[in-house]
């Protein structure tokens, strides 16, 4: 466990951690009794309404990347999920993937809590084994963020659902906190193997994340009862159309060294009759990988015809010296009647 407090007269709190024991957690509730005593808080039982699936607008598509856990979000770091724009707490939530790890994020305007529910193979909450609670509150008077992870076992076998707080170690989570005046930010990393939890290419899985305030009490819900989930889809590339027009960005190699080309191809499909001019195409890194990839913008476009498919190919050189990790491109095409299509693609750099 790594603890990185910032100087308290900033009015800053950044807890690291990679290891969280219940038996520390709990060694520090005679200290958050203490603190009560002198500053009375009630807890809230707040309970959060899985009947209804969160109602904000959200991304389906989940890029892959993967972010550091620092307590800070970055710019293009990561991929936001939807706000939270009504309720006691309100805030951002991200999430990203990669093959070790599924990712999330949220940032608050206030200290709360933030509960994540992962259905691991998107088949509904109560079947199998892979129905997954993990909910992190605010730290306590010594600094320590409370965790409580369980797991919903509705296999064949049973009678009925039943709530096992045992099969997930707290220590398996990545997670950082950090507060810094009306700003709380929480990011978690959930591992690979833990109920069900299996990150891969086109993997659709249901998931959601609810905030609660500090003095909240966040209960299991009654083992039968349903938790509705937002369906997602991990992907490598993810891109945003225009009417008639689909695009796909394809990178065959995803894995590159430096000195390496790295190729990208963009494939446009026309499902109008219509002749479609492009005015043109911009290839970019994005973020980091704007020092790695070599900005392409190409006016001399062909005409992408009706009913047909254009394919538009990228190409350049890995830069010796790029430092290893994920980095992302971004590709953008401007039609002559104003139109736009886009679309981003994660690969990694490796040693």
């Amino acid at each position: 466990m790594t603890r990185t407090p910032a100087p308290l007269h900033l009015g800053a709190l950044l807890v690291v951690l990679s290891l969280v024991p219940l038996t520390q957690i709990a060694a520090h509730a005679q200290a958050d009794s203490a603190v009560a005593a002198t500053a009375p808080i009630t807890p809230q039982s707040i309970a959060i309404n899985y009947r209804e699936r969160p109602r904000f607008p959200y991304d389906p598509q989940r890029l892959k990347m993967r972010p550091k856990l620092d307590g800070t979000i970055g710019e293009n770091e990561w991929s936001p999920l939807y706000t939270v724009t009504s309720g006691p707490i309100t805030g951002t939530i991200f999430q990203n993937w990669d093959d070790e790890y599924l990712y999330f994020a949220a940032r608050l305007d206030a200290p709360g809590w933030v509960c994540i529910n992962v259905d691991g193979n998107g088949d509904g909450w109560l079947r199998g084994t892979d129905n997954l609670e993990v909910c992190i509150g605010p730290p306590d008077a010594e600094g320590m963020p409370k965790v409580i992870a369980r797991v919903l076992d509705a296999s064949s076998g049973r009678d009925i659902p039943v709530w096992n707080d045992k099969v997930v170690d707290p220590k398996q989570i990545g997670l950082a906190v950090r507060t810094e005046g009306g700003s709380h930010v929480v990011e978690i990393a959930l591992p690979k193997g833990i109920a069900g939890v299996n990150p891969r290419r086109n993997a659709a899985l249901g998931l959601r994340v609810d905030l609660l305030p500090a003095t909240a009490v966040p209960q299991a819900t009654a083992p039968y009862e349903p938790h509705l989930l937002l369906d997602v889809t991990l992907v490598e590339a993810k891109s945003v159309g225009t009417t008639g027009i689909t695009p796909r960005l394809v990178v065959p190699d995803t894995q590159v060294v430096p000195g390496q080309n790295f190729g990208a191809t963009l494939e446009l499909s026309n499902q109008l009759e219509a002749d479609r001019p492009i005015r043109n195409v911009t290839w970019e890194g994005v973020g980091p990988a704007a020092d790695v990839l070599r900005l392409v913008r190409d006016v001399a476009v062909p005409v992408l015809k009706g009913l047909k498919n254009l394919s538009l190919q990228y190409k350049a050189p890995i830069p010796m010296g790029t430092i290893p990790g994920f980095y992302q491109m971004a590709v953008t095409v401007n039609f002559d009647d104003g139109s736009t299509v886009s679309s981003n693609a994660t690969f990694t750099v490796v040693e």
